[in-house]
């Protein structure tokens, strides 16, 4: 097909896929170099012979668009040679952390530290490329070959001093994104491990009638706005709240009360439900447990302190938790089965924790 041709091609898919083919064919003419290097990377099992990104970062795409040629002389041949062999090489370097779990998301945290690649989906959704399921809507795979703005950020990781020894870890600790809840993304591979499918999205999911909490970075996905995790991608799938996801993961997980009471977090399957942590624990022979949710108006969490059964008198309530925090209030007007006390900090929580288990210490457990 001649080149004049291509522009009556409508838009879409094939005219980009011949644009490309075009653009190889100039450039396997000018040399077996070429031919080679494009020919060995085409062979790539995630490409598969689909090579508009490395031609795209190596600015050979772009020359072609202005020029609609490849011609340069010797010098800026080897110049773009070098540099999409490099980009080639890169890219054969990255592809075994595409999707990959036993390496904790390094990729896609990477990329995400340079900027928001996530896709959008329908139903006030966006998909984290995690997984390898649905390669056709949601993979790297469909992802390298858009001709989106998006690119740039594989780009950037690709150009960032620390990729060429691979250590993501410090490409990830240097986040160029500003936006807060998606820097716990980067911080915790766990958040990854729970979207099964990839998906994630606003407490608004499935009602199209609310605003599109995607409409920008930082206006809706931040302040007061509950993002969901989501385990698949169903409506009805089961779900948390990323905030109290993320702090549970990170520091309540694996903690356990007295060595033997296990805290846990409880997801829900229905979107206007909130997720929360809870542990059953015993101090002085007396079954307690302990509800924590977290509050998005003034960002701190609720402890929700209740009794089994109403064996404890409240003067002993107080002399047991009155020493956990020095402001936690037992309120005379609150039953005896439930006592609530706000605004607390992870870092209250945790020592919240850590009383009870000193107090444990004290006590006989049974």
């Amino acid at each position: 097909m001649k080149e004049k041709d291509v522009s009556d091609i409508g838009s879409g898919f094939l005219k980009e896929q011949i644009e490309e083919e075009i653009i190889k064919a100039h450039l396997i003419l000018k040399s077996d170099d070429w031919k080679n290097v494009i020919e060995e990377i085409e062979k790539n099992d995630l490409l598969k012979g689909q090579i508009y990104c490395l031609l795209y970062f190596s600015k050979i795409y772009q020359f072609y668009t202005k020029n609609r040629s490849c011609d340069w002389d010797n010098q800026e041949d080897k110049k773009y040679l070098d540099t999409f062999k490099n980009y080639s090489k890169k890219m054969e370097d990255a592809i075994p952390f595409f999707a990959n779990e036993n390496e904790n998301y390094l990729w896609e945290r990477s990329v995400l530290s340079k900027g928001d690649y996530f896709i959008t989906a329908p139903n006030n959704r966006k998909n984290l490329l995690n997984t390898t399921k649905n390669q056709r809507d949601y993979s790297w795979k469909r992802f390298l070959r858009e001709r989106s703005g998006k690119l740039d950020f594989v780009k950037d990781v690709f150009d960032d001093k620390n990729f060429d020894s691979l250590d993501f870890e410090k490409i990830i600790e240097n986040p160029v994104i500003k936006d807060e809840h998606y820097k716990l993304f980067l911080r915790n591979p766990e958040l990854f491990r729970f979207c099964e499918d990839g998906f994630f999205g606003s407490n608004d999911i499935y009602n199209s009638d609310k605003v599109d909490l995607f409409s920008s970075i930082n206006e809706n996905i931040g302040t007061n706005r509950k993002t969901r995790l989501m385990r698949k991608s169903k409506k009805n799938c089961k779900q948390a709240d990323l905030i109290i996801y993320d702090f549970w993961s990170r520091k309540l997980k694996n903690k356990k009360i007295n060595q033997q009471h296990e805290i846990f977090h409880e997801e829900v399957s229905n979107t206007s439900d909130d997720t929360w942590i809870y542990c059953d624990f015993k101090i002085k022979e007396n079954d307690f447990r302990f509800d924590i949710y977290y509050n998005y108006e003034d960002e701190k969490y609720t402890i929700y302190l209740s009794q089994k059964e109403e064996i404890m008198q409240l003067d002993d309530i107080k002399n047991i938790f009155g020493t956990i925090k020095e402001d936690f209030e037992i309120h005379e007007q609150e039953s005896i089965e439930k006592i609530v006390e706000s605004g607390f900090s992870e870092e209250d929580i945790i020592n919240f924790i850590n009383k009870i288990s000193s107090l444990n210490s004290f006590y006989k457990v049974q």
